[in-house]
């Protein structure tokens, strides 16, 4: 969080880029992120037993994305896709061998945004969401599944200097409730648990534009 903070007053005291140099926006770019999330898993068994609980998994994750916009005057619209390795992790406080932990994030994602600088662009994005649950009960069962859904947030983007840019991005995900398989409950039972996760992340970004690299 600190560290996103530090990325946004830092960006916003570089001195401003004259008109004469401002970038167009348009064309494709790529680039790399870190950032810190949390999401909650909202576990419930087919038969009640135990109730239904709760797994805040957070904690950082970094990885790359890539994306194109589209200039027009000073409104931009682009797309973008990103892919993120995540150390996310928790467990339930009331009962702490059930543990889960997120292995990664992806979104792919529509934005739309307008110039408040010629070098300076608040947007909005949504899109799809992908994510990899694991959850565990110690010493009795285990359950890994993927879950899709979507996403939606904000951001605001920077051009630092010729073709690099730095951004940071608040994202809300929420996903479709799956169901895991069957497995044997304590009293000799057998049920399924299902989780319905929703969560946020908060993202520093620096990016170039592609087309200075093939230059």
């Amino acid at each position: 969080m600190a560290t996103v903070s530090a990325l946004f007053f830092a960006m916003s005291a570089i001195a401003p880029i004259s008109s004469a140099q401002a970038n167009d926006w348009s064309g494709a770019h790529i680039g790399v992120l870190v950032g810190w999330g949390s999401i909650d898993n909202d576990y419930t068994h087919s038969d009640g037993t135990p109730p239904p609980f709760a797994i805040e998994t957070d904690g950082v994750l970094g990885g790359i994305f890539g994306g194109f916009d589209w200039q027009n005057g000073n409104a931009v619209f682009g797309i973008q896709g990103d892919f993120s390795v995540a150390n996310m992790d928790g467990d339930w406080s009331a009962n702490p061998d059930h543990v889960a932990d997120i292995d990664w994030i992806g979104t792919f994602r529509a934005r739309g945004g307008f110039l408040v600088h010629p070098n300076a662009l608040i947007y909005v994005t949504g899109g799809l969401a992908v994510t990899r649950v694991n959850f565990k009960h110690i010493g009795r069962h285990t359950w890994n599944d993927t879950f899709y859904g979507w996403v939606i947030g904000g951001g605001f983007e920077r051009i630092l200097f010729d073709n690099v840019r730095g951004a940071i991005e608040g994202l809300y995900l929420d996903f479709d409730e799956e169901t895991g398989p069957g497995h044997l409950h304590a009293g000799g039972a057998t049920h399924s648990m299902s989780n319905d996760p929703s969560g946020f992340l908060i993202r520093a970004k620096l990016s170039i534009a592609l087309d200075s690299l093939l230059q």
